[in-house]
């Protein structure tokens, strides 16, 4: 199996390439921690799926006070494993925001639109219970690898 390292903010990831028995080629990047049993995402037929992203702070793991600087690192963490895995926020077809308390959606939406653009992909929002490690926000994506073409639309 042929393997490429490439850095995610100051994490190593290393970039997995499985020849499957079809066609298909599914490439798994995974962080470079042992006991993590996720991958931040798996890339199948030029398509990225992201694995919900915490507004943890990479380097020492913490999760800020407010709730706004949480929300600004989540999509900052997504915007970074979008681009390690050759994608971005204008190839993003579909997003999932989990939050626990819809008090905070409309600063999620303001937060959203610094990193998104219209037209907007796919969304769905919706309030959780609970969340690991006390986080308040994670998002998912599903991306597509070659750059789509957005027009920005005029009023």
């Amino acid at each position: 199996m042929p393997l490429q390292l490439k850095t995610y903010f100051t994490i190593n990831l290393l970039l997995v390439e499985l020849n499957m028995p079809s066609t298909n080629k599914i490439t798994v990047v995974e962080p470079n921690q042992s006991g993590n049993l996720k991958s931040y995402a798996v890339i199948a037929n030029d398509m990225v799926y992201v694995s919900a992203t915490y507004g943890n702070n990479r380097l020492n793991r913490t999760i800020p006070e407010m709730f706004i600087d949480e929300a600004h690192q989540a999509f900052k963490n997504l915007s970074y494993i979008l681009e390690a895995s050759g994608a971005s926020s204008q190839s993003t077809i579909k997003v999932v925001i989990y939050l626990t308390s819809y008090k905070v959606a409309k600063a999620v939406n303001d937060i959203f639109s610094n990193y998104f653009y219209a037209p907007y992909c796919a969304r769905l929002q919706m309030q959780v219970e609970r969340l690991p490690k006390n986080a308040r926000i994670s998002v998912e994506a599903i991306a597509i690898i070659q750059p789509v073409n957005k027009i920005k639309l005029e009023n």
